[in-house]
């Protein structure tokens, strides 16, 4: 993984008890990951937090909304 950043409402500090957590993740050039990669990933999230999780790519966010999440968003991993 080369970059992972939350966003929505607990990048903006207004979660609620049934809030999912949104994350956006940006894979390595050579990482060939599938969409089945992605819901393995969610999973495995959703055991350890024990929440909802909705993962997303950089590359699949829809253009419309693009420009407001990577304003929102907060970055809690960035290889150097």
């Amino acid at each position: 993984m080369k970059k992972a950043a939350l966003f929505g409402s607990f990048a903006r500090g207004k979660q609620k008890p049934d809030s999912d957590i949104d994350i956006l993740v940006k894979f390595k050039d050579r990482e060939n990951k599938t969409i089945l990669d992605l819901v393995g990933l969610e999973l495995e999230l959703v055991d350890v937090l024990n929440r909802k999780v909705d993962v997303l790519t950089y590359n699949s966010l829809h253009p419309l909304l693009k420009d407001y999440i990577l304003k929102e968003q907060v970055v809690f991993y960035e290889e150097a």
